[in-house]
């Protein structure tokens, strides 16, 4: 564990007056990152921010290197480079790889900011969302939140940002009509009725329910009912309930759904790349439209998912180093680390999910990268969109995590 404190390294990088921060491909990592760069900006120091498969650590000689979410290899360690989880405290006994990104960055790093600065809701509501995106292959209900994420929320709450309520678990419940709700929400996919709003009245109907109505308690119940038996027929694991616990937004913080929020964050880093994401905690106007990126999407989503579940789509498994691999063959590229989100918590992939495009290679999202650094997947790969595309099976499964 780092000797250093954090207030100790502030004050090292004040006195350079640069610091680079070098992250994961977690999205909470760059989450993280992002909520630094906005605070150290304000406090006139200099910012260079990157993902760790960009990074050349020769290009950035002499200044303070930051690291989050990532693994040094021993010829690169030196003192200018500071692993965040040490100083932090999280990184636990000899806990490596996979299980580094398991455990949440953003909300101990707000906590310890808090007490030197004022850290405004937004990055709060930020730090909460990269709690929630941490596993990769179960649903946001399912995190599993730790004691931190957990006081963030109770923060959050007493601030009037937010509350937990039992309700159902739709993408911007119960805020919006439940039409809108239901053909928007991806946690959990609702087989026919995602994106489709035609199959989403029919299915209302079945309960007596008009398109905005206003649920009681009884035709709740019914709808609850019918949508948990619907799910029963596709999910191949455990369906889940789409009554429950649910964070709900109070005022609206980037958007009116903290859940739909952080897929269209996925999606933001699949389709154009993730260090998109320091931008959020820089432009407002921004932050404001991103939930706009998930929806130009959805077409391509919901032809993906049901061309899965009718058998489709072209899908082979594949084993290497103690690591399963699921890979589909499409025309095109697509949100990838979003319906690898979907199809695995519905139980059709397993593993990394990799996208064999036709004329382009194999593609694979880059939370999924082997998290040494430096490394040299990027001058193997090529980007497409905000993916890493490789040649060869071989060349990904040397590139990616073994659990």
């Amino acid at each position: 564990m780092s000797l250093l404190t954090f207030k100790e390294l502030y004050s090292i990088i004040k006195s350079s007056g640069t610091v680079a921060i070098v992250y994961s491909g977690n999205v909470g990592s760059a989450i993280s990152a992002a909520i630094m760069q906005r605070v150290f900006t304000r406090e006139s120091i200099t910012v260079l921010t990157s993902p760790f498969y960009k990074a050349d650590i020769a290009e950035l000689d002499r200044i303070p290197i930051i690291t989050i979410g990532l693994r040094i290899k021993g010829s690169a360690k030196t003192t200018r480079i500071t692993p965040l989880e040490d100083v932090l405290g999280v990184r636990k006994g000899s806990e490596i790889g996979l299980n580094l990104v398991m455990h949440s960055i953003s909300s101990p790093l707000v906590k310890v900011l808090e007490d030197l600065w004022v850290i405004t809701r937004e990055l709060k509501v930020l730090a909460l969302i990269g709690a929630l995106l941490k596993l990769n292959s179960e649903s946001l209900y399912n995190t599993g939140l730790e004691e931190e994420e957990l006081s963030l929320i109770k923060t959050l709450a007493s601030e009037g940002v937010l509350e937990i309520i039992e309700t159902l678990r739709l993408f911007g419940y119960p805020h919006r009509d439940l039409l809108s709700s239901l053909t928007a929400t991806l946690d959990p996919y609702i087989p026919g009725i995602f994106g489709n709003e035609d199959e989403a009245k029919k299915f209302l109907s079945k309960v007596g329910i008009a398109p905005e109505e206003v649920l009681d308690e009884e035709k709740k119940v019914k709808l609850v009912k019918l949508l948990n038996e619907h799910l029963l027929k596709y999910y191949r694991r455990e369906a889940p309930n789409v009554l429950g616990e649910k964070i709900v937004l109070r005022t609206a913080v980037f958007h009116d759904d903290i859940y739909e929020y952080s897929y269209s964050l996925l999606a933001l880093c699949d389709l154009y790349g993730i260090e998109y994401i320091t931008a959020i905690t820089l432009s407002q106007q921004f932050s404001e439209v991103v939930t706009t990126y998930l929806r130009s999407c959805s077409n391509d989503i919901r032809e993906f998912v049901e061309g899965v579940l009718r058998g489709d789509v072209s899908m082979r498994r594949y084993s290497a180093r103690s690591r399963r691999y699921t890979v589909f063959r499409v025309p095109k590229l697509l949100p990838l680390s979003v319906v690898s989100r979907v199809v695995r918590f519905m139980g059709y992939a397993e593993g990394v999910v990799v996208f064999e495009i036709e004329g382009e290679g194999f593609a694979v999202s880059v939370e999924e990268l082997d998290n040494f650094w430096p490394t040299e997947v990027y001058s193997t790969s090529k980007t497409l969109g905000g993916v890493l595309v490789f040649k060869s099976m071989e060349e990904v499964v040397k590139y990616t995590r073994s659990s």
